[in-house]
């Protein structure tokens, strides 16, 4: 998927804790900037992904194959 040239580009992670980072990608420094956190499961989130379509929206899910939009 491309992107427009005037949108940064973002990064969907989750880690142990069941808690999902928006972040994004600083190009004329190269840095990482977090935008946001928020729990999202209860236990390890062990997928994130951005929807390709609208990139607005993320999907997440944990082991228990409980989704959360």
């Amino acid at each position: 998927m491309s992107r427009a040239g005037d949108q940064p580009l973002k990064i969907i992670s989750s880690d142990s804790t069941g808690q999902l980072h928006l972040l994004m990608v600083n190009e004329t420094r190269p840095r990482l900037q977090k935008v946001a956190s928020w729990q999202a499961h209860q236990f390890e989130a062990w997928i994130a992904a951005f929807n390709y379509w609208h990139p607005e929206i993320v999907y997440s899910g944990q082991y228990s194959s409980t989704g959360h939009l």
